[in-house]
């Protein structure tokens, strides 16, 4: 066994009896569940001249994480044409970043670690980028797949996206790390449509006063406005807050309220 960890893998370790054995074992395959392994040996107690398949329960110590997969397509929002693209998708604690493709035919298929944060970019050129947070804590079982299909809308004025990776503690507009992975792309999507010009417009729930929430969301805004210029001509940006003044759903539960706190981008120009 080896463990891969900032890019570099540990020395291997021999998984010792009853794995393997003074006999040939190969083809060993864990189990999704990560908690089973199976093996061909021709062991003492295998048929002569061949080799037989095992199965048993791997020790707590050699476990890998539990794993999850996600499959789906990517569509033209408009059309619901199916698209080839690279869907990103970031680890948010590590920021470590896998690409998958995926085409018209059979979308795309990835596994990912259970319990963990996940930001799901995609920005194929016209197309405005696609921000989803997926959070793996209650994945669906091993036997389905966890399905999220990417619906991209055409580069248009006036549309608009919703940055779902973008992080601020509770009362505060400074960025969190985990927002990191978005901003990126959100620069380099901009990087790749240099007419496009937006406005960066933040919004609260309706807890506090007015002034306060109005305050607050402008200040949001503007923090992403401060990391894109340093990238950014800013003439191509603007930022505004609207406060608690446009909700997309109901204030009356906390995920509801968890929704209406957000930042979106909005086409000014193309």
């Amino acid at each position: 066994i080896s463990r891969l960890s900032d890019s570099v893998w540990s020395e291997a370790q021999n998984l010792g009896f009853p794995i393997n054995s003074r006999k040939n074992e190969d083809g060993l395959v864990v189990s999704p569940s990560a908690n089973v392994v199976v093996f061909s040996s021709d062991r003492d107690s295998s048929i002569a001249g061949s080799k037989d398949i095992y199965q048993l329960s791997l020790p707590p110590e050699f476990m890998p994480s539990h794993v999850t997969w996600l499959k789906g397509f990517v569509y033209d929002k408009e059309s619901g044409k199916k698209l080839t693209a690279s869907v990103e998708i970031t680890e948010l604690e590590s920021g470590k970043t896998k690409v998958v493709n995926s085409d018209r035919f059979n979308g795309y298929t990835t596994t990912l670690i259970e319990n963990k944060d996940y930001a799901m970019n995609c920005s194929p050129s016209g197309y405005l980028f696609y921000s989803h947070n997926i959070n793996l804590t209650n994945p669906a079982g091993i036997d389905q797949p966890n399905r999220f299909d990417v619906l991209l809308d055409p580069v248009r004025v006036g549309k608009t996206v919703t940055l779902s990776n973008i992080f601020f503690d509770f009362d505060s507009d400074v960025l969190k790390e985990e927002s990191n992975a978005e901003l990126v792309v959100l620069t380099n999507f901009l990087r790749q449509n240099p007419g496009v010009k937006i406005e960066i417009s933040g919004y609260t729930d309706n807890i506090g006063t007015t002034a306060y929430n109005q305050t607050l969301s402008e200040n949001r805004a503007k923090a992403i406005y401060n990391y894109l210029i340093r990238f950014i001509d800013s003439s191509r940006l603007a930022y505004k807050g609207y406060g608690s003044d446009l909700p997309v759903v109901s204030n009356d539960s906390e995920a509801g309220r968890a929704l209406n706190r957000r930042v979106e981008i909005k086409i000014l120009s193309n």
